[in-house]
């Protein structure tokens, strides 16, 4: 599996929560894409996610291949946004999960990527991943660090 993974502010001291998927999905291949190398802020228009997909995504795709993408962003549910502007990611399976910024608890943050993982199971599944093992690797990794050993 070949998996990239992409947020709007994938800041240093959020890094973790993408190095966390790599090691939960352990793919043989895997790119963090950055789309914070363009602001965000609420002053900016649609268009300059447009321009960071075309300059920095869309080279970053065709540069890996990715089979599977992850992002933290909404954004990259718009597939014509996607396709007008980094087409090699067209089709691509996207599991859209929350930005780690975002004031969402750990078990609402594990219910959304179980709600993703069974979206995209025969996806994964086609790709050797073994989806039943990551739900459970998640829930009890959530368990651990929320001090509980499920809700």
């Amino acid at each position: 599996m070949r998996i990239g993974v992409t947020c709007f502010m994938l800041q240093p001291q959020m890094g973790g929560i993408a190095h966390y998927f790599l090691y939960l999905f352990r793919p043989a291949d895997a790119v963090i894409t950055n789309l914070a190398l363009c602001h965000f802020g609420p002053a900016q228009g649609p268009s300059v996610f447009a321009r960071c997909l075309r300059t920095h995504m869309a080279s970053q795709a065709a540069a890996s291949d990715p089979n599977l993408v992850i992002s933290f962003t909404a954004k990259l549910r718009d597939r014509r946004l996607v396709r007008e502007n980094a087409s090699r990611l067209d089709g691509v399976p996207t599991m859209i999960l929350p930005h780690p910024a975002a004031h969402i608890d750990r078990w609402g943050r594990r219910d959304q990527l179980l709600r993703e993982l069974e979206r995209l199971r025969s996806h994964l599944e086609s790709t050797g991943t073994d989806v039943d093992g990551l739900a459970r690797t998640w829930t009890t990794d959530v368990a651990l660090a929320s001090g509980a050993s499920g809700r």
